[in-house]
């Protein structure tokens, strides 16, 4: 079966690519909340989207969305050994830096060998670990060997390479003056305000249908929202819910909301001397109201998130318990944990300390503002007194990264490839977004068995092991997957495989 999937992908990336045709010409203004801080394929954004980087810079293949099929990017075609342990991507000729330079594989080796220096500190590091080496055969052909066969070898070997000849000069400064051969070009950008694209001339496709795209930042979705309604925009990317419900009154608009793949939570920092104790972190679970918070914060538009895998993801587990809501059983819990309200103030106390917690969000993102509020109400119900900060995402990823909270909102995505180490892992090393403090041997075994599989169906039950356990384990308190929304003017066309900044190509 795997040999038959190689065949395919060999037979796909031979296939000749299209130049892009249709419309030419116009400009497209998007409306975002996502902020980036930083434009680099060495340094993507673990809190946000990078889609920019798919405009600015080209992966070596890629999966085309109406086929579902890898398709030849960077790389013009690739072959495995005989055993399957390595490939050789073999690299177009006809590609330029905006520079002028040329696009070998010396990029594409000094991208992979920038990664994997632990100076870089690259987010992404896991997915390199079963690359035993890579080696130059060629200036248009480089050579991946790896330590193991596995059903991920071509997505784990997609280096998206950056320009040695740039880099090596400007290593500090290349996120803010990124230097690409994509599809499009940096004309400017106004830091957290506006990003200005201009078609690159000499993408290896031809020019692209548009002209420019502008992409204006807001901290606050109503502004954003306001000026989409006003006509000020033509897209805006990953609305709230409630947001899309009020502008589908309009019938100018169109709404697309697809299942989601990021999951909603409360982040617990395990190194609070009463949240160490799985049994109060179910009861804190136990007492928040998910299904109020899906239908009267996401308008329904969404599902509960029943552990560190959606709904949507392939390796998901149907066959979950989920926590009920149940205040008097979450007291109960509590209460058998030695938490009274010894003091009669309505706090609950133990070993003479009342349990206080500072539940921390970023204040970009209205839906987890409101979910804090609702979270604050059940769990002082619960005789917990809760603090609460909404802080600007820089301030939010600081507090977080110093561990200087008692529980964060937030929420991670997941995509094709499950391999949740950064998150999950034990080893600082590894996890290197573990902010929980979580640790169970028996997930990081399953963690490195279930990324190593070929065969799906095993790695499924893998993963469902994996979603199993830390769901009972609780170091998160799983809330909500919401719909991935976003909305355009009638007008705009192309956006049938979803409204994402890749449409603009």
């Amino acid at each position: 079966c795997f040999l038959i999937v190689i065949l395919l992908f060999i037979i796909a990336c031979a296939q000749k690519e299209e130049k892009l045709a249709g419309e030419q010409g116009g400009t497209m203004v998007i409306g975002s909340t996502d902020l980036p801080t930083s434009i680099s394929p060495l340094a993507p954004s673990m809190f946000g989207s990078n889609e920019i980087l798919d405009l600015l810079f080209m992966h070596l293949h890629s999966i085309d969305p109406e086929t579902g099929k890898m398709k030849p990017e960077l790389a013009s075609s690739w072959e495995f050994s005989e055993d399957l342990t390595s490939i050789i991507y073999y690299l177009r000729r006809d590609v330029e830096w905006w520079d002028g330079k040329s696009v070998t594989a010396e990029d594409v080796y000094y991208t992979y060998e920038k990664m994997i220096d632990p100076k870089t500190n690259y987010p992404n590091i896991a997915k390199l670990r079963f690359i035993k080496k890579a080696e130059l055969v060629g200036t248009y052909a480089i050579k991946f060997t790896f330590d193991r066969v596995y059903a991920d070898l071509l997505t784990d070997s997609d280096i998206m390479a950056v320009p040695k000849h740039i880099v090596e000069k400007s290593d500090d400064n290349f996120g803010q003056n990124p230097i690409g051969n994509g599809p499009y070009k940096i004309k400017e950008w106004i830091y957290g305000s506006e990003l200005i694209l201009v078609a690159n001339d000499k993408y290896y496709r031809g020019k692209p249908p548009l002209d420019e795209i502008h992409i204006r930042y807001y901290y606050d979705m109503n502004n954003m929202i306001d000026d989409f309604a006003n006509g000020d925009l033509d897209l805006v990317l990953n609305i709230t819910p409630t947001k899309a419900k009020d502008l589908e009154k309009n019938e100018n608009i169109a709404i697309d909301s697809r299942p989601g793949n990021t999951y909603t939570y409360i982040g617990w920092n395990l190194n609070h001397p009463f949240l160490n104790d799985k049994d109060v972190r179910k009861a804190l679970s136990m007492a928040i109201n998910t299904n109020k918070i899906l239908d009267e914060v996401f308008a329904g538009i969404g599902v509960i998130s029943l552990g560190p895998l959606p709904l949507s993801s392939w390796g998901y587990n149907e066959n979950i318990e989920p926590i009920e809501y149940d205040l008097s059983k979450a007291k109960e819990i509590l209460k058998n944990k030695g938490f009274q309200d010894r003091n009669r103030n309505k706090i609950i106390d133990k070993d003479g300390k009342e349990f206080v917690l500072n539940i921390i969000t970023n204040i970009e993102n209205s839906d987890r503002v409101a979910t804090l509020d609702y979270i604050t109400k059940d769990l002082t119900a619960l005789g917990i007194r809760i603090r609460t900060r909404t802080l600007n995402t820089a301030s939010f990823i600081d507090v977080i990264v110093k561990r200087e909270f008692d529980g964060f909102i937030m929420g991670w995505s997941t995509g094709a490839k499950i391999d949740p180490t950064i998150y999950w892992n034990s080893d600082p090393a590894k996890g290197l977004f573990n902010f929980v403090s979580y640790a169970n041997s028996v997930v990081d075994s399953l963690i490195d068995v279930g990324v190593a599989m070929l065969d799906r169906k095993k790695a499924k039950k893998i993963w469902n092991e994996f979603q199993r356990i830390v769901y009972q384990d609780q170091p998160y308190t799983f809330l909500i997957v919401s719909n991935n929304v976003s909305a355009s003017y009638k007008r705009i066309r192309g956006v049938d495989n979803g409204i994402t900044l890749a449409n603009a190509y």
